[in-house]
């Protein structure tokens, strides 16, 4: 992978690490993440899982549509994460209610 390419994202993984160490109280940190930051995620997750001590568990599925892999469908269901590293902006409310909890912090990435 292209060194630039880790350093753009870099800062949005270092947001999602702080708010990984913040937001779970087990060792398990559940990560709901698109396909498009997959590749620096497997990059830097095994050194964030060294550095903590947490254990990631992943899952992966497109940031919009509605099939049932679907980020936003998967909130909707009421599936937990931890973090959600998606492109669509904060996932913060559904036609059902609220995805996430009202401290939760967003980051949002300019191309």
């Amino acid at each position: 992978m292209k060194r630039s390419l880790i350093v753009r994202w870099l800062p949005t993984l270092g947001v999602a690490a702080v708010l990984m160490a913040g937001a779970a109280s087990a060792a398990d940190v559940r990560v709901m993440i698109s396909a498009g930051f997959y590749g620096v995620y497997s990059e830097l997750g095994p050194a964030f899982e060294r550095a903590s001590g947490h254990r990631l568990v992943t899952t992966r599925g497109p940031s919009m549509g509605d099939s049932p892999e679907a980020i936003p469908t998967r909130l909707t269901r009421g599936e937990a994460a931890d973090v959600v590293i998606w492109m669509e902006g904060p996932p913060t409310s559904s036609a059902s209610g609220d995805w996430c909890a009202p401290t939760a912090k967003s980051s949002s990435l300019a191309r």
